[in-house]
């Protein structure tokens, strides 16, 4: 009677144990919404609004933004050091928010080269309103920084993208060094001194959910100026079917 009851005992507590890790495997809420956003994003072109609120809203990127320098030193681009500015890495996309329009955005771009080992290839972009204001050759590490001034014609929001040049993104470090936008009221801000804002509601692009290399070329490069056609079909309450 005894061994029955410990058998009894212990097929209860397999059960017990059964069903807290069925619970633990189960899709949580949470993640039932990413995935809701990723669908939204890719197939449907939709994406939650951006923050109000003025700052920096990091899109994407590997490894977090970091502001006025590189894991507690300054920004280095060759053999050049600079006190301000956007550490990030590629693929990178951050949406500058500002507090009102702004005449122009300038920076010393390049691959940040506090790292001892590595190449890196990267693509320095800003955009406005749809529209391409910059674009960097491919920059290799070692080179020296490269000087960017764009005119935002009174934009409120601009995009400062970081891309692998259709590689991958191997030491693809790059500094974003004196990054500074002047409004139209002549008031300057400094990247580094914006609040970076809470993007977790973003956290999917509308870019194709897929990408490739022909001839040599990236499909980021290859298909920026094609506009995306998206239809969609329900086919019954479980499936949609999306093209």
């Amino acid at each position: 009677m005894k061994s029955k009851m410990s058998l009894c005992g212990m097929v209860l507590i397999m059960m017990i144990l059964s069903a807290a890790v069925l619970r633990a495997v189960e899709p949580a809420g949470e993640e039932m919404a990413q995935r809701d956003q990723w669908v939204a994003a890719k197939f449907e072109g939709k994406q939650p609004e951006i923050p109000a609120q003025p700052g920096l809203i990091v899109l994407a990127n590997y490894g977090p933004v970091q502001q006025n320098g590189r894991d507690g030193q300054p920004l280095r681009i060759a053999d050049q050091q600079f006190q301000r500015g956007l550490y990030c890495h590629a693929n990178s996309s951050v949406v500058v928010r500002l507090p009102g329009p702004a005449k122009s955005f300038t920076a010393q771009v390049g691959i940040d080269t506090n790292g001892q080992f590595g190449g890196g290839s990267i693509v320095f972009i800003v955009q406005s309103g749809g529209k391409e204001l910059f674009r960097s050759p491919v920059m290799q590490r070692g080179q020296k920084a490269r000087s960017v001034e764009v005119d935002l014609k009174n934009a409120a929001e601009f995009s400062l993208i970081v891309n692998d040049s259709g590689d991958n993104i191997n030491s693809d470090q790059a500094s974003w060094a004196d990054a500074k936008v002047t409004l139209a009221d002549g008031k300057e801000v400094w990247l580094g001194d914006m609040k970076i804002v809470d993007a977790s509601k973003i956290p999917y692009d509308s870019q194709m959910p897929f990408s490739f290399i022909y001839g040599g070329q990236s499909s980021r490069d290859l298909m920026k100026d094609w506009e995306p056609k998206r239809d969609s079909k329900k086919l019954d309450e479980f499936r949609t079917q999306y093209t």
